[in-house]
């Protein structure tokens, strides 16, 4: 669950969020915690991510700040409302950036009969790891499933 203040209501911090993913001799994990929303409504945690197999050792250790545009005394989240296959909206999705802008989550906000997900996008991963790592060579995010 996120804290979108701006978006839906002040709310509880969500508890940690620990997901993991295998995919062959591959295993990636990520570990969401200490979430946070700053005095303006803007949520935050820390995260931690992992993924490691034959030459495919990588971590990285971060903050991430939801996306938002400041309205000088008021802040707009950024949550999208992208298409389905068949043309309807779905589920609001909010997006958080590191403080360099390089690694991208995307999640569900939070609602009732939502699917828990997160998908984890880092550029720096992509140039460093080799393209049998999966994920790193495809240009695609990592998605992780609860």
């Amino acid at each position: 669950m996120l804290c979108i203040a701006g978006a839906a209501g002040v709310q509880a911090a969500p508890p940690p969020l620990d997901l993991t993913l295998r995919e062959g001799a591959v295993t990636r994990s990520l570990s969401v915690q200490n979430w946070r929303t700053d005095r303006r409504g803007v949520p935050s945690f820390d995260y931690h991510y992992r993924q490691s197999g034959p030459d495919c050792t990588y971590q990285r250790d971060g903050r991430a700040v939801a996306g938002f545009e400041d309205l000088g005394d008021k802040v707009e989240l950024e949550v999208f409302n992208p298409q389905g296959d068949d043309g309807r909206e779905t589920a609001p999705i909010a997006v958080f950036y590191d403080a360099d802008g390089s690694v991208v989550f995307s999640m569900p906000v939070p609602g009732k009969g939502r699917p828990a997900w997160v998908s984890f996008d880092d550029a720096a991963m992509k140039k460093k790891l080799p393209k049998k790592c999966g994920h790193a060579g495809r240009g695609e995010a990592v998605m992780f499933r609860k």
